[in-house]
Order: structure tokens, then C-alpha cells, then sequence
């Protein structure tokens, strides 16, 4: 039986650990988007210590966002089953 998005964001939005980890998890994306964005215009200026300095952050950053997406993949699997995850990264990514 397939949930409507509307019953899908219903249950995510009843789960206090699926909204603190999507929370976390769109902090890390910004953060990492944004220093793409600084490594980006630091590589068309030229700035080489600055964009060596820039590709360690943009790494680590890229670590920190693959991390929660994976707790968040782990919460899902634990507390909602194998269904219940796909159906919650749909809806959280369809929001």
C-alpha cells in the first residue's frame, strides 16, 4: 500500500528525530554549498593558497553532509522499517 505525500509528511512531521536529523542534514548542505560557491570564485580570481585552503574545507564538508544523510538513512531503516525510509526521504525531499 503506497502512502499520499500528505500521510507521508504526516508521519515525518510526528517524528521529533526525523525533523532534529533533516534539520542537521540542510544545515550541512548550506554549508557545503555555500564553500563550493567560495571555492568556485576563489578558482576564477586565481587565489591558489585560498583555494587550497577552500578544497580541504569544501571535503569536509562534503563529509559532514554525506553524515547525516546517512543517520538519517539509519533513523529511517531503525524507527520507521525499510518502507517507512523510502517513503520518508521522499516526502523530505519532495518538501
Amino acid at each position: 500500500m503506497r502512502m499520499s505525500g500528505q500521510t507521508q509528511m504526516n508521519l515525518i512531521q510526528r517524528c521529533a528525530e526525523c525533523q532534529r536529523l533533516w534539520w542537521k542534514y540542510s544545515i550541512t548542505m548550506v554549508k557545503h554549498i555555500k564553500l563550493e560557491d567560495k571555492l568556485q570564485v576563489a578558482a576564477a580570481a586565481r587565489e591558489s593558497t585560498r583555494v587550497t585552503e577552500l578544497k580541504v574545507l569544501v571535503e569536509s564538508a562534503a563529509q559532514q553532509r554525506t553524515h547525516a544523510r546517512q543517520a538519517i538513512s539509519h533513523h529511517e531503516q531503525e524507527a520507521h522499517g525499510a518502507r517507512g525510509a523510502k517513503e520518508h526521504s521522499r516526502a523530505m525531499l519532495a518538501a
